[in-house]
């Protein structure tokens, strides 16, 4: 597989990354009896900047902290591929330039002249302009549809007999030839029978919902205030990924822990401890409250003010040095901040 996604890197058709994980409870590790739950199948990713000794590697469902460099882990490699629009234009132009005189419309969109007649080629997952979608538009310009998404393109086009199609992963295996086909419908004439219908040929959008064995997942409530003006969502933690901070969306991989303490001290500028960790439903942490357990809360906010960061939320959450508090400083990236709160660390250091 990495093998592939390779090659189609090397085409320009698609971006990919690789991270490598450790599964949290793995039959063939050798932590795998330490395991509080044998059956948990978390991933716990390999980031760079997370500390081993500070346990920052830590299970995004159990919270359990492994050791992953110090210990006989096996590790997984996962591909996270991405579709590149420029770069699947310019496969297509390349394979075009080859038929007879060709020239870009707009992105996506191509105009063969051949045989007297000009075919479209048109990319349906790039297209710039939606009117080349149309079927009133394919029925008297010979199109010819091209599909990136194999899946997608099943579900979203429209099922016609005379609306001619290939899979751009036919074209780059070699198994269907574009010049044939343009050729081919170049010589056809207008389909014979058309319903009257004015609809697009393509579905754009979010993909269609396929009914399945799939079980839902729920979605966490947003807390705080709900009502906004003007319709903007509040702050909160719509998802369990999803984070709504000042009317933008962020995304960001947090463990049902890191999903409580957020919901918490998202909303306010400083947050009591206690609310964080007391014996009753609702807390973060369900045991009694006490100023050895401080350590514990610091490297949780630590390792989330890290997370946040990662994904361009500029939130800062730590201690007051004294007092049983949770500060929230906010800032741009110059590095100024609404809340001029003092780290911890920092106070000690002045008090000595």
């Amino acid at each position: 597989m990495l093998r592939t996604a390779r090659l189609l890197k090397s085409l320009g058709l698609l971006m990919f990354t690789e991270r490598q994980f450790v599964r949290c409870a793995d039959p063939q590790d050798g932590d795998f009896r330490y395991a509080r739950n044998r059956y948990c199948s978390g991933r716990i990713y390999l980031d760079e900047g997370l500390d081993e000794s500070g346990h920052d590697f830590r299970c995004p469902d159990c919270e359990r902290p492994v050791f992953p460099h110090g210990s006989t882990k096996r590790r997984h490699s996962e591909l996270r591929v991405a579709l590149n629009p420029e770069g699947i234009h310019a496969f297509v132009a390349k394979r075009l330039s080859g038929v007879s005189r060709v020239r870009e419309v707009c992105t996506g969109v191509f105009g063969v002249d051949i045989e007297n007649t000009t075919v479209h080629v048109c990319v349906v997952d790039i297209c710039a302009d939606r009117r080349h979608l149309a079927c009133d538009r394919a029925r008297f310009l010979p199109t010819l549809f091209l599909c990136v998404d194999e899946s997608a393109g099943d579900a979203r086009l429209l099922k016609e007999d005379w609306l001619a199609s290939l899979r751009l992963a036919d074209v780059v295996c070699g198994v269907a030839n574009l010049s044939e086909r343009i050729s081919d419908l170049a010589r056809q004439g207008p389909p014979p029978r058309t319903q009257n219908l004015s609809v697009p040929v393509y579905q754009s959008g979010p993909p269609p919902i396929r009914i399945g064995n799939t079980e839902p997942i729920a979605a966490i409530p947003l807390t705080g205030d709900q009502s906004r003006s003007g319709g903007t969502q509040a702050d909160g933690v719509p998802q369990p990924n999803r984070i709504v901070f000042r009317g933008r969306e962020y995304d960001c991989e947090l463990t049902k822990t890191e999903v409580a303490l957020l919901k918490v001290v998202l909303l306010r500028d400083e947050t009591p401890l206690e609310l964080l960790m007391h014996t009753k439903p609702g807390a973060v942490w369900r045991e009694p409250y006490s100023a050895a357990k401080r350590p514990k809360i610091r490297s949780a906010l630590s390792r989330l003010t890290a997370k946040l960061l990662k994904c361009n939320l500029l939130l800062r959450f730590g201690l007051r040095h004294g007092q049983g508090f949770v500060y929230r400083q906010t800032g741009s990236a110059r590095g100024d901040s609404r809340s001029q709160a003092v780290p911890e660390s920092c106070q000690e250091s002045a008090s000595r």
